[in-house]
């Protein structure tokens, strides 16, 4: 019987995963990780975490941490920030999304929408005043 050595994507995923990560530990950190994870791709995110942490000698309290936290949903859609913010359609609203969004993460997602459109409204009128 002929043996493939083609690795499968997801074993590609896992161990690039693993090379990208393995200097991290800190729980934040892969929460983030995970929150900026599309939906569709976060299962390939939960086997390449869960070979990160076998990797080092089973870091348990981590992976468990980590599995067993909901990720939270981004508050807010684009439509929202341009009806809020009042900006014109295009690549201003992805950058306000992102901005909005590194906000959020860095609340430790305790940011309702109201409040990051609170914020992203002070930041574009702050842009407007300099100019």
């Amino acid at each position: 019987a002929v043996v493939s050595t083609q690795s499968t994507g997801d074993e590609e995923y896992i161990g690039q995963f693993v090379i990208k990560h393995r200097l991290s530990h800190d729980v934040k950190y892969f929460q983030d990780l995970l929150v900026d994870t599309p939906k569709h791709c976060r299962h390939k995110f939960h086997m390449g975490f869960k070979e990160l942490c076998l990797s080092r000698g089973g870091d348990e309290s981590l992976f468990q941490t980590i599995s067993q936290w909901t990720v939270p949903e981004y508050p807010l859609r684009g439509d929202q920030v341009i009806k809020h913010v009042g900006l014109p359609k295009g690549p201003l609203v992805h950058k306000f999304i992102t901005l909005g969004r590194n906000k959020w993460k860095n609340s430790h997602f305790s940011l309702s929408g109201e409040e990051l459109l609170g914020y992203l409204l002070e930041e574009y009128n702050k842009m407007n005043k300099v100019k």
